[in-house]
């Protein structure tokens, strides 16, 4: 899994946005290797748009830009980020996170 740099439009800076998807890393590896099994050339982008509450809980999440074109990955990824745990933004408020991920076999 490739991780792009992260659009952040929020008090929240790019370094716990980093550390959030790192420890999250391994569960969105699985969601991949899981539809790879079914298609070994399973290849491609998609992002995920995180909008996160004063909080820090993801509020909601919805994909863009999906090059992936395998609906059961999607949807695993988007399932997993709705339990992400971000810490709470600066001075509050909501955050958006639109952030590229790209999967490739081997």
């Amino acid at each position: 899994v490739s991780v792009f740099k992260a659009q952040i439009t929020g008090p929240l800076d790019r370094k716990s946005v980093a550390h959030v998807l790192k420890l999250h890393r391994r569960k969105t590896l699985a969601c991949y290797t899981t539809q790879l099994a079914d298609d070994p050339t399973l290849a491609g982008s998609i992002q995920l748009v995180l909008t996160i509450s004063p909080r820090g809980a993801v509020k909601s999440v919805t994909s863009r830009q999906d090059k992936l074109g395998n609906r059961l990955l999607r949807q695993c990824l988007l399932e997993e980020a709705k339990h992400w745990g971000f810490p709470s933004p600066e001075g509050g408020g909501m955050v958006v996170v639109k952030q590229t991920l790209k999967f490739s076999p081997g």
